[in-house]
């Protein structure tokens, strides 16, 4: 779902988006692109009711912070190559990975998104933001940046655990 598709796009989020929800960024900043899941929640902050995680490279660790919300839905936000323009957006219920699902580093996503699920008993969903560049120690690039400007601007719109911060 791209930004083409704007109002649909938001009226899935304020569908999905109920009662007590978590926000959990995923990513590293050193990595250009990878960064705009953190980059989301801190431009979050102070804007919306929502539980907000900056989970960098192992949301895993923030298990305990993300069950004790009690969310009704989780929205995990992640920089993830799914096909798509640099920028533009998905809603997924799993992401396409390569390699193990458990490393000595972080857990799979997939595998973090169905014990949130079976704990919780959450709607567990993620926004893709498709990157331009995973390059080490650059800049986020103009086209990642303005999606993390809009999806802040539409996600702070959103009332959210019954009540909108702003």
């Amino acid at each position: 779902m791209g930004w083409g598709d704007r109002m649909s796009f938001r009226e899935e989020l304020e569908r999905r988006l109920r009662g007590n929800v978590a926000l959990v960024g995923v990513g590293n900043s050193m990595w250009g692109d990878d960064g705009a899941g953190p980059a989301l929640i801190g431009r979050l902050e102070g804007k919306t009711a929502a539980l907000l995680v900056d989970g960098g490279e192992a949301p895993e660790s923030y298990w305990g912070t993300i069950v004790a919300h009690r969310p009704q839905a989780v929205l995990v936000v992640d920089a993830l190559a799914w096909g798509g323009e640099p920028g533009s957006v998905a809603l997924l219920d799993r992401v396409r990975e390569t390699g193990s699902p458990l490393s000595t580093h972080r857990v799979s996503l997939n595998l973090f998104l169905d014990l949130l699920r079976t704990e919780t008993g959450a709607d567990v969903f993620v926004l893709g933001i498709q990157p331009k560049g995973l390059r080490f120690a650059c800049a986020m690039s103009p086209e990642v940046q303005r999606t993390v400007d809009l999806l802040a601007d539409c996600l702070a719109d959103i009332p959210v655990g019954g009540a909108r911060c702003s």
